[in-house]
């Protein structure tokens, strides 16, 4: 049984959690466990300071210690299966999970963590059956935001984006700042091509959580985004300026180069505009990303592609003499950002035809499982 001390220790290390300061509270854990060094209690808190630190690995060790102080204590197999999908080890993860299961059905945190192991093991089968245990925890813990946050995880997965959006809004509802919550809504904007909205959200989630490394990627990624959605408008709106010039040649006749200048100079400058307005309008937190990722290849060749595209542009529209060294730039610098351009519309397309097709998918098999139900 644990003394007085160990148990002030326990209550202080989950008050220190509850705060985020699990640096401190690993310490206190420390100090417990050197005199108790079988409480399961204990090692669990330490386990879950692993995990906010970011360590998987040592997290691993003290659930596993956890387990073996007390194989009946169902949050060290949680905490184990945790600890195995950080380290991209799902088969063991979700025999784990069901571990925890076994041991406490009551529960809605095991159903929650059986979800989450499916979920990493991907197949239509564990998605489904995800679905399932995510339907469970709702049942079990209505009330409860994190079951609403799972809810939208696996709606997500399902390409359910609507559904999802609801069930981040009900996690909201009750708890407004729950991180996890936001993080899925900024997700659900950056895989409907919404990156202006999933950058705002990505950095609203980060508000919440600073050091949380996946909302901090995704933040990166779609502030990367806003800068390639500047340069679709800008190879779009040049598109259309050399096909209605080539369109319109002969009626022109010698008035053509001044007017194609002229609707150049009306694009560039309307596209600085737009820039400026973008950039003004981003939160502090996507211009510092944008910033610290100046260097980036994928930063630089955007910036490049806008560059060329504008050069373009001007090339077209002073119409240099055919086959001239003016000319074959002004090839150049049309024909590389059009293939790219080409290739996002392509991709554009994809990401809405995607989501349509996986979702009839799963209320097919969802349909299927149910015909099936009462024969089983």
């Amino acid at each position: 049984m644990a003394t007085t001390d160990e148990q002030s220790g326990v209550r202080r290390a989950r008050a220190l959690l509850e705060v985020g300061r699990w640096a401190e509270a690993a310490q206190v854990l420390s100090a417990v466990l050197d005199h108790a060094p079988n409480d399961a209690e204990a090692l669990c808190l330490l386990a879950t300071c692993h995990d906010e630190a970011g360590q998987p690995d040592r997290a691993l060790d003290a659930a596993d210690r956890a387990i073996a102080a007390d194989p009946q204590y169902e949050w060290g197999f949680r905490l184990r299966a945790h600890s195995l999908l950080a380290l991209k080890r799902p088969k063991p993860a979700e025999a784990a999970a069901r571990a925890a299961l076994a041991l406490a059905p009551w529960a809605w945190q095991t159903h929650a963590t059986v979800a989450e192991a499916l979920l990493a093991r991907h197949g239509t089968r564990r998605i489904i059956a995800a679905r399932r245990s995510a339907d469970n925890v709702l049942r079990l813990a209505p009330h409860e935001a994190g079951a609403h946050v799972l809810d939208s995880v696996v709606l997500i997965r399902m390409a359910d984006f609507a559904a999802a959006r609801l069930a981040c809004h009900r996690a909201l509802a009750i708890d407004p700042e729950h991180q996890a919550a936001l993080h899925n809504l900024a997700v659900i904007d950056l895989a409907r091509g919404r990156v202006d909205a999933a950058a705002r959200k990505f950095t609203d989630a980060l508000s919440f959580a600073p050091h949380d490394a996946i909302t901090g990627q995704a933040q990166a990624e779609s502030a990367r985004g806003v800068l390639w959605r500047l340069f679709d408008v800008m190879a779009l709106a040049v598109a259309a300026h050399v096909l209605l010039f080539n369109a319109i040649d002969r009626p022109l006749g010698a008035w053509r180069r001044p007017v194609e200048l002229a609707a150049a100079a009306l694009i560039l400058a309307g596209f600085g505009w737009l820039a400026a307005r973008k950039w003004t309008a981003q939160p502090r937190g996507i211009r510092w990303r944008l910033r610290a990722d100046i260097r980036k290849a994928v930063v630089v060749f955007g910036v490049i592609l806008i560059v060329m595209t504008a050069a373009g542009l001007i090339l077209s529209a002073y119409a240099p003499a055919a086959r001239s060294v003016l000319d074959d730039l002004r090839a150049w610098f049309l024909f590389v950002p059009f293939a790219v351009l080409v290739v996002r519309l392509r991709n554009m397309l994809l990401r809405q035809i995607y989501p349509t097709t996986r979702r009839l998918w799963f209320r097919l098999w969802t349909a299927r499982g149910r015909r099936r139900a009462p024969d089983a």
